[in-house]
Parts: C-alpha cells; sequence; structure tokens
C-alpha cells in the first residue's frame, strides 16, 4: 500500500485525543493540546490537524504515522510495515521531497533577495511621496492620518498603477511603505487600491511579490519588543498609534488575519503585548498561538473606525488597553 492510501485512513485528531484526551481549544480544522514534545504547561502550542501536527513551540511536526511512532515508542519504520507499507519507499520518498525543497527554497530566497534589492535602488515609495497633493493627503486625512504622520514615514499616492493578476488592472492607490523596526529599510511597499479593481483583486497588494508579508511597525524607530498593541493592519496601526500617543508603546500591524509563524514567535517575544483583531477574527486562537503573555483588547468595530466613528482619544485607548485581559 503507498503511504497516501494508508494515511488516508486516520484523523490525526482523533488519534491525538485518544493518547491526550479532550482538546484545549479548537479552532476550525485545528485542535490544540499543549505539546507532548517540550515543557508546555500553560498555552497549548501543539496543533492537530486531519493530515498531521505542528508545534509553534518546539517545531515538532509529523503525520499520523509519526504520532504513532512517538507515542507507542516504536520505530516508523515498523509502525510502516504494521500498515503494509514500504518503509524504504518511504525514506526514499522523504529525501526526495527534502531535496527537492531544499532547491525551491533556495530559489525562493534568491528571487526574493533580488526582488528586495530592487526596490530599495528604485525607492518608489519617495516618488508616491512626492506625488501626494491636496486631494490624496485629504484622502489620508479622512482615514485617520494627519500631514505630520504622512510626511514622517513618506506615505504616498501613486495616481495609476498597474498589478498584474491572471490578468493587467490599472488603478489609483495610496503607498505604505513598510520598514523593518529601528533600521529604516524598506521591506516592501503596499498599495491600497482605490479604485473598482478592489473588488476584483482585493483592497491591498504589495510593490513585489515574492517577498514575506512582515510587521508594519506604526513607529519605525522603536523596536517590536516591550510594551507593544498587535492590530489588523497598517492603516488601523497608524491610527491607534497616533491616538494612543505614547512613546513608550509601539503598535503594529498585522498583515492578515492569520500570522505567520514568523511573525507569531516575534509577538511571543513581548514583555507585554495586547492583541486587538477586527471582530469577525478568531483573536482567541491567535492568542494561544503567540502565548500566555498575550491581552486581548476587545471591541464592537474595528479599532480605526470605532476611533474616528466616535471622536476618542488616548485617554480613551489608554484605558481600554488597561482593561485588556488573557483570552
Amino acid at each position: 500500500m503507498d503511504i497516501k492510501s494508508a494515511r488516508s485512513q486516520y484523523d490525526c485528531r482523533l488519534e491525538v485525543e485518544k493518547a491526550l484526551g479532550q482538546p484545549k481549544h479548537r479552532s476550525g480544522k485545528s485542535w490544540a493540546w499543549n505539546c507532548p514534545f517540550h515543557q508546555d504547561h500553560k498555552t497549548p502550542s501543539f496543533n492537530v490537524y486531519e493530515e498531521g501536527y505542528y508545534c509553534f513551540g518546539c517545531g515538532a511536526k509529523g503525520d499520523c504515522f509519526d504520532w504513532f511512532a512517538y507515542w507507542r515508542k516504536q520505530t516508523l519504520g515498523d509502525i510502516l510495515k504494521a500498515h503494509d507499507v514500504d518503509p524504504m519507499a518511504e525514506i526514499q520518498r522523504k529525501q526526495e521531497y527534502a531535496e527537492h525543497a531544499a532547491k525551491r527554497l533556495e530559489a525562493e530566497i534568491q528571487k526574493a533577495q533580488q526582488a528586495l534589492t530592487e526596490l530599495r535602488e528604485v525607492q518608489s515609495w519617495i516618488r508616491y511621496h512626492d506625488n501626494l497633493d491636496d486631494a490624496s493627503r485629504v484622502m489620508w486625512e479622512t482615514r485617520g492620518v494627519p500631514c505630520w504622520y504622512q510626511d514622517w514615514i513618506k506615505l504616498g499616492y501613486d495616481p495609476s498603477h498597474i498589478f498584474w493578476a491572471g490578468q493587467e488592472y490599472q488603478s489609483p492607490t495610496l503607498t505604505i511603505p513598510i520598514y523593518e523596526p529601528e533600521t529604516w529599510e524598506v521591506s516592501n511597499v503596499k498599495h491600497r487600491i482605490l479604485g473598482d479593481a478592489s473588488d476584483k483583486i482585493g483592497k491591498y497588494r504589495p510593490e513585489k511579490s515574492g517577498l514575506p508579508a512582515v510587521l508594519f511597525p506604526a513607529s519605525p524607530d522603536m523596536p517590536v519588543s516591550g510594551r507593544v498593541i498587535a492590530v489588523e493592519g497598517e492603516i488601523k496601526a497608524m491610527v491607534t498609534y497616533i491616538t494612543l500617543a505614547d512613546p513608550n508603546i509601539q503598535i503594529v500591524g498585522l498583515p492578515s488575519k492569520n500570522p505567520s509563524e514568523s511573525i507569531i514567535k516575534q509577538l511571543a517575544a513581548c514583555d507585554d503585548l495586547v492583541l486587538c483583531l477586527d471582530p469577525d477574527a478568531d483573536v482567541v486562537s491567535v492568542a494561544h498561538e503567540i502565548g500566555n503573555k498575550v491581552r486581548v483588547m476587545r471591541l464592537p468595530e474595528k479599532i480605526d473606525d470605532y476611533i474616528l466613528t466616535n471622536n476618542l482619544d488616548g485617554d480613551w485607548l489608554k484605558s481600554q488597553v488597561r482593561m485588556a485581559r488573557r483570552a
């Protein structure tokens, strides 16, 4: 029997549940337990899916057969033989896959490095900033971003940006340079699409594809450490930073509702992290992935809309931060 057919007989979540009992947390297709592979007594970081498992704490990963081998204290070869799978064929398949994955990763890294070099040489965000006129500055101001902040981090405007998403699209955009904290090195430029194209290709597109999605630091002068508030998206981070007006707290914008493993680790290293995602996000699941230091701030609307609609100030926001509680 081939490995794929043998693996399809099992739901890894159910097999782990037989061994570890009821999961600590369920979110969609993922069930979470305290990790049996390392000291994980507080926050469940061992996420199990139908086809396998992954621990965000120690990096342990595998499929149902890897789990059987670990839990039953048997070799993987013995487990595979018991399921009529040729161990040598599976080992060879894994080696070939690992070699292919390594080559693909190396090619992706080289491509990303080239894209980043080109981006920094061209410095398109400076040109976009120079495009700002009274009308485009008002677009930023109506989103809660005043002129001083526009000039500080070089927000901009492109009257006719061309995108490729299966076909060519052309649209005016507001532009956001994404800086590395403290160094002010640009990691990418994000475009907020203003035209009808947003209905077809989404509201946001990066200047350079193939580069990793990273945190947006609302204050590029500060590191992402110590006291941090994480919100969903760059403009929300700007509005939160401007409203809070606290030089001791960094505000970061997550690139999506489901942050990557590298972003999870970056946030987990913060001393005091407050997480405020949009109402439709699974904030509890994200908080559990980050760790036990996380406090959650819940609002009935997106944080920037809520602040602007209700004309809220820094004192209100500071009180919300103080009232944030663990998930």
